[in-house]
C-alpha cells in the first residue's frame, strides 16, 4: 500500500580517499558512504571492510584501521558488487635529535639538513632550536660552523664515531643526543 522507490547502487566513497598515514601502533578511522546513481547516500546498505596486508594494518567492521607493521596496506570497502580502495602507509613514529654543548671555550652554530636543528653553542651552553623530531629512519646531516675567530673542536655523543670534520651524518633509527665543541682562538 506504500510506494517503493527502486534505486541502483553506483559508487562507494571512502574518506579520506588518499594519503592515509598512520604511525606504527596507532589507529585511524575510514568512513565509507554507498551512493546511488543520483549521487544520494544509501543508508541501509552495510559495508564490508578488508585489508590486503593484515600483517601491516588491519581494519574492523566499523572502518577503524590499526597499524601493526611498517609498510603499505590496501583497505577495501565493498557493498553489493561495488568496491573502493584506500592505500594506508604505516610509518614509524618520529624520533628526537638533541644537540648540546661539549664543553669548550668558543662559539658557533650547528644546523641540520633536512632543516629542524639550528642550535647556537657557546662554551658550555646551547640555545635556539637544539631539539627536533625527525621522521624515523631519516638521514640527517649536521654541520657545525664556528664563529669568526673560533675553531670547531669535536663532536660528542651520537656523532662521536660517525663525524667527518665539521659534518656528522646520522640515521634516525632511534632517538639520539649529540654535542659539539667550539674553541676560541687566542691572539698572541
Amino acid at each position: 500500500t506504500q510506494p517503493v522507490e527502486l534505486f541502483e547502487l553506483a559508487s562507494i566513497d571512502v574518506t579520506p580517499s588518499a594519503g592515509v598515514r598512520v604511525t606504527l601502533g596507532s589507529s585511524t578511522s575510514l568512513v565509507a558512504v554507498v551512493k546511488d546513481s543520483k549521487g544520494r547516500a544509501v543508508t541501509n546498505r552495510p559495508v564490508t571492510w578488508s585489508s590486503n596486508a593484515p600483517t601491516v594494518a588491519t581494519i574492523d567492521a566499523n572502518g577503524v584501521v590499526t597499524a601493526i607493521g611498517v609498510g603499505q596496506a590496501l583497505m577495501s570497502a565493498s557493498a553489493g558488487g561495488l568496491s573502493a580502495d584506500v592505500l594506508v602507509n604505516v610509518l614509524r613514529a618520529p624520533v628526537s635529535l638533541i644537540v648540546g654543548p661539549l664543553t669548550g671555550s668558543g662559539s658557533g652554530t650547528v644546523q641540520s639538513l633536512p632543516a629542524g636543528i639550528n642550535c647556537r653553542v657557546t662554551a658550555a651552553s646551547a640555545t635556539g632550536a637544539c631539539a627536533f623530531n625527525f621522521p624515523a629512519d631519516a638521514q640527517v646531516v649536521l654541520t657545525s660552523t664556528p664563529d669568526a675567530g673560533q675553531l670547531f673542536g669535536a663532536w660528542g655523543g651520537a656523532c662521536l664515531g660517525s663525524a667527518v670534520g665539521t659534518t656528522c651524518s646520522l640515521t634516525m633509527s632511534q632517538a639520539r643526543t649529540t654535542s659539539a665543541q667550539f674553541i676560541a682562538q687566542r691572539r698572541l
